[in-house]
């Protein structure tokens, strides 16, 4: 019990000057692993709790924030969730439906003819009608097609009935149908299924359209808002099990269908997704093989990848559960690349540095306590560094007011923290249980390696021929003689010993040197070898040629830089030649009816939108429209104001007006409408009574929607003539008008650019703010709404958010460097490498001729995030160093972390590198992206940054400041110290003054007492009487050298007393 107690307590004198958590991690490593480990899977566990739900269609891109933003949702709300355009259709929706009488969208079939000019053809022809009996005759069909209240199936809309009876004969030569289509098919038809080079000379079309339309509710079902998203999943699985495989089966050479709409277009989204994502697990392939031929250990490849891999589904349970997001945006799933990339960097570290430690200074390599202390300390403040850097950066993207872009960022950042967390508890278990189980055996087992080679192995010749052919010579199989093939060994086998001796004696001007810095070179591995001598050499050698290269090259890329543009179309997603690509491109530039015009709503009514508890990231609700108070519809100034803003905005915006009859004023059709006794059921005036106004409304959008219904125009795959569902808006709970608007579409189209935009929508701004000036009380409160204008804001946000996340990043990146390296040299040194860095990317999007769209404006916002890890890992390396000299702290840092850097980026690149083979644009994209940045900050780093350090690097206090903030902050304390100081010797120095004279006669005679025992033993010394060898006599010889200092009298003065002394015993 004693022996243990005595163990304990020498053990607790041991580690009382090491920190707590690694002497705890490496007394209790299981039970860190454990508790960590524990929490990681619980948070996991959880994550199944919710269902998981993600932006396939990207429609969350948009913008959140300003007026016009939240005027733009608010008016979408106030249509699918506030109001209804006519009371008597929202009364009866509210009912029990016929089935499948409520539209809810279709699939457009497109068919292209590969290698020729025409699909109006038997052949082709023969080949579209298979194809769609095959749909209209499932089984299932008749439970999914839009049958109208009439009780019509206009379900097919395709050109197939114009040249096929029911039997599926052609009624007539094709020639003459393709005339008759042409004649007598409506616009509609023509139009719409035909292609834009079809017409009457060559009755031509390379493509087909057909489209089928779909209605709600199904059976069992009461409405189309009964159980909506059961009744779509059922639609969507038919369609989906249907048409992809159908398209694939009638593929030729020379015929294709594609296909878009309800369902099949998130079928194609997630096939390609899933395609993607598969490639992330070649990802982890490559990753986890590098990592294991780093670590040379499947124990620690395996456990480190593990908390790496497992960092994003607690970033995850954190995004649920505390940020309460409940979509995932597509941009999340870049996380993991980064992840990778980020967690092997912590593994690399943290490994490297317990390696390294095995050969530093006895008291830190003695056992595993003073080790574990070592590395924990050195690798868990980089990697804090790193991850502050990198979290802030990410952080950045907050400032964005586009939510998949904030959230992204949110959640990598998190998933940093997590990774941060988990590599410096559960990781150093590993290490710990790793260097228990003996770290230096071999990933295979010796013993097996062995038996393997025994069982195998090449058997040894029992022949006792001295002769043998030679292998070396593989023309005349020549014989030669063992004996001398041994002789030639022996002679390889000095040449070998004469070369491993050269590289000693190469190396040996270096041994000196690598001890002095604490390092022994024999134990020093190739790659470590470099950074210590060969690099560090170069570097120093060739500083000013280094700098000036990359003087010239910052030069070289800010100008590509200033050229960046923001992007046209900033939703691209897939390649040009990618089927949902080419099928979105064909429908939109070789159709008439896919002619794109942009909506503009000029309303009165809607003021924004309240979002409070509106998750930001959903994709169907945005929250509840503000009404405005102070809009007064029903007054009759108010009803000719609307009349007198209709006719200004038809002479005002005449040119930008797409066609005639694209504009529509409702309150021209409610002014001839009221005053037609017939159609109003009474004679009225306009404008009409303030009493009467909002009944006679509510008549007018009910008698419209019966004439709608019965007409033609009903159509809703019809582009135009306008209708009023969006220009009038009645609540649902209260029959109060709750909005008007004026609706009419621009010559603007949707793929203009926002420069082209902004134009519009500026004089629009100010024909508005002019109106409203104008306009009487009550109806002053005009606002501008379009779908276009939230296209412009997405665009020139993410340029000028992707500038500012920058400029934000390299500032919080600036501070962190600057607060744990306290050093401001060195921190400018850092953060002008990282500027260098963002420079060349922003330079290499202009050479690749990438605008900055969506992933590009991600790109930039994350680059300082991704390449600040190097150069920090290297400033803090370099300051925490111990010597004095620059070169020596130089060396230092790029010997003890120029590996882990190294392999980070390999993995980082592996991890990217099946990114260049994905389908989407922006994993291809980013994969490209993550390329260069790695490829531009090792350049950075080990170059430009030790090249400045080597030129003027700080050593001892240089560019301290906290010296500087000691001084600044720390001055008035110091002046009031010394000040107490002046004042407590002052008030000694007189309470010395008072006792001197009390002491001074005690001292004078203590003092001649000494004197005269010291003459005494010195004549005694003299005389012989005192032997100074004698042991006894000690202690008289010391007391007299005591009293003699005591009295300022030099020992050296006793051989003077003694030689005068024997002089005068001599003249005796």
């Amino acid at each position: 019990m004693k022996d243990k107690s005595k163990n304990k307590k020498k053990q607790a004198n041991e580690h009382k000057n090491l920190h707590f958590i690694p002497v705890y991690i490496v007394d209790h490593p299981k039970t860190v692993m454990f508790v960590s480990m524990s929490i990681a899977v619980l948070m996991t566990a959880l994550c199944f709790a919710w269902e998981f739900k993600y932006d396939s269609k990207m429609s969350t891109f948009v913008v959140r924030s300003g007026k016009t933003a939240n005027q733009i949702e608010a008016i979408l709300m106030a249509i699918e969730e506030e109001t209804y355009f006519d009371k008597d259709t929202y009364d009866s929706l509210q009912q029990k439906q016929p089935g499948q009488s409520q539209l809810y969208g279709g699939v457009n079939l497109i068919y292209e003819c590969l290698d020729c000019d025409n699909l109006l053809t038997e052949k082709y022809l023969k080949k579209i009608y298979d194809f769609e009996e095959k749909i209209i005759g499932n089984k299932f069909w008749k439970d999914y097609e839009y049958i109208d209240t009439n009780g019509v199936a206009p379900s097919r809309n395709s050109i197939i009935p114009f040249y096929f009876d029911d039997d599926g004969e052609f009624l007539q030569d094709v020639s003459i149908s393709s005339t008759y289509l042409y004649n007598y098919g409506n616009g509609t038809i023509k139009n719409t299924l035909c292609d834009i080079n079809f017409n009457d000379e060559t009755l031509k079309s390379k493509y087909l359209k057909t489209i089928l339309l779909f209605g709600l509710p199904l059976e069992n079902y009461k409405n189309m808002d009964d159980n909506q998203d059961e009744q779509v999943d059922k639609l969507e699985n038919w369609l989906t099990s249907i048409i992809p495989q159908q398209s694939e089966d009638f593929k030729t050479d020379s015929f294709e269908v594609l296909y878009q709409g309800v369902g099949v277009t998130d079928y194609g989204v997630n096939q390609l997704l899933i395609h993607d994502i598969s490639l992330i697990v070649c990802s982890l392939f490559l990753v986890f093989g590098y990592t294991l031929f780093h670590t040379k250990s499947l124990f620690l490849t395996s456990l480190g990848t593990l908390h790496s891999v497992i960092s994003l589904p607690m970033s995850y349970f954190f995004y649920k559960a505390v940020l309460g997001v409940e979509v995932f945006s597509m941009l999340n799933f870049l996380t993991l690349f980064i992840i990778l990339g980020i967690g092997c960097d912590d593994i690399f570290i943290m490994l490297d540095a317990w390696k390294q430690s095995q050969f530093q200074k006895k008291e830190i390599s003695k056992n595993i306590y003073t080790r574990m202390n070592w590395a924990y300390s050195r690798a868990a403040m980089t990697m804090l560094i790193t991850t502050l850097t990198s979290t802030g950066a990410f952080f950045g993207n907050i400032a964005s007011t586009i939510p998949p872009i904030r959230f992204f960022g949110v959640f990598t950042g998190i998933a940093i923290i997590f990774n941060y967390i988990m590599v410096v508890t559960w990781f150093p278990a590993v290490i710990v249980i790793w260097h228990l189980r003996g770290e230096d055996r071999p990933v295979c087992n010796p013993k097996r390696k062995e038996k393997f080679k025994q069982k195998f192995g090449k058997k040894k010749s029992k022949s006792k021929n001295t002769k043998t052919k030679d292998p070396n010579n593989k023309e005349n199989n020549e014989w030669v003689d063992i004996e001398d093939r041994e002789f030639t060994k022996d002679v390889d086998h000095q040449i070998q010993k004469q070369k491993r001796e050269k590289d000693e004696q190469k190396n040996k001007k270096y041994n000196k040197e690598a001890k002095k810095l604490g390092f022994q070179l024999g134990s020093l591995r190739k790659l470590e070898k470099y950074f210590f001598s060969t690099h560090a050499n170069f570097i120093k050698k060739y500083r000013w040629t280094i700098v000036l290269f990359f003087v010239i090259w910052s030069v070289f890329f800010i100008y590509y830089a200033t050229k960046l543009e923001a992007a046209e179309d900033t939703r691209k997603m897939l390649p040009d030649d990618s089927f949902l690509q080419r099928c979105g491109s064909i429908s939109i530039q070789e159709f008439y009816s896919n002619d794109l015009v942009n909506s503009v709503y000029l309303q009165w009514g809607i003021e924004s939108i309240d979002r409070e508890g509106v998750d930001p990231m959903a994709v169907d609700y945005y929250g509840k429209p503000i009404w405005d108070k102070k809009w007064k519809p029903n007054l009759k100034s108010s009803q000719e104001w609307v009349l007198e803003v209709c006719s200004r905005v038809k002479t005002e915006f005449e040119e930008e007006i797409y066609r005639t009859g694209q504009f529509s004023c409702f309150m021209e059709d409610f002014r001839d409408w009221v005053t037609n006794e017939t159609l109003a059921g009474g004679a009225y005036t306009f404008p009409v009574e303030e009493d009467q106004f909002q009944k006679l409304l509510g008549d007018f959008t009910n008698s419209y929607r019966s004439q709608l219904d019965n007409s033609q125009t009903g159509n809703e795959w019809a582009p135009l003539p306008m209708r009023y569902d969006w220009s009038i808006g009645f609540g649902r709970n209260s029959d109060e008008l709750k909005y008007y608007a004026i609706q009419f579409n621009l010559a603007l189209s949707p793929e203009s650019s926002a420069h082209q935009s902004r134009i519009v929508f500026d004089k629009i701004e100010d024909f508005i703010k002019e109106l409203n000036e104008e306009a009487p009380e009550g109806i002053n409160t005009l606002s501008n709404v379009s779908w276009q204008w939230m296209e412009m804001l997405v665009e020139e946000i993410l340029y000028s958010v992707a500038l500012t996340s920058v400029v934000i990043s390299l500032i919080i990146a600036f501070i962190i460097i600057l607060a744990t390296s306290d050093n401001i040299i060195a921190s400018l040194y850092a953060i002008i490498s990282i500027g260098g860095v963002v420079a060349t990317i922003m330079g290499m999007l202009v050479l690749l001729d990438w605008n900055l769209g969506l992933i590009e404006s991600i790109c930039i916002t994350i680059v300082v995030g991704i390449s600040v890890d190097y150069v920090v890992h290297f400033c803090h390396g370099y300051i925490t160093a111990p010597p004095e000299d620059v070169f020596s702290k130089m060396k230092i840092s790029l010997t003890n972390l120029g590996i882990s850097v190294v392999s980070a980026a390999i993995t980082t690149l592996c991890a990217s590198f099946v990114m260049l083979f994905t389908w989407l644009i922006m994993f291809k994209r980013f994969g490209l992206f993550i390329w260069m940045t790695i490829v531009a900050s090792c350049l950075w780093s080990f170059f430009f940054f030790f090249a400045l350090i080597i030129i003027q690097g700080p050593v001892r206090n240089q560019g301290r400041i906290g010296i500087v903030f000691q001084k600044i902050f720390c001055n008035k304390r110091y002046k009031m110290n010394q000040k107490k100081k002046k004042q407590n010797a002052q008030n000694q120095k007189k309470q010395n003054s008072t006792d001197s004279s009390e002491l001074s006669s005690i001292q004078n005679s203590n003092i001649e007492k000494n004197i005269d025992e010291s003459k005494f033993y010195d004549i005694e010394l003299s005389l012989g009487v005192i032997d100074p060898k004698e042991t006894s006599n000690k202690g008289k010889i010391e007391k007299v050298k005591k009293i003699k200092k005591k009295n300022n009298t030099p020992y050296s003065n006793l051989s003077i007393s003694t030689s005068s002394a024997t002089s005068n015993s001599n003249s005796d």
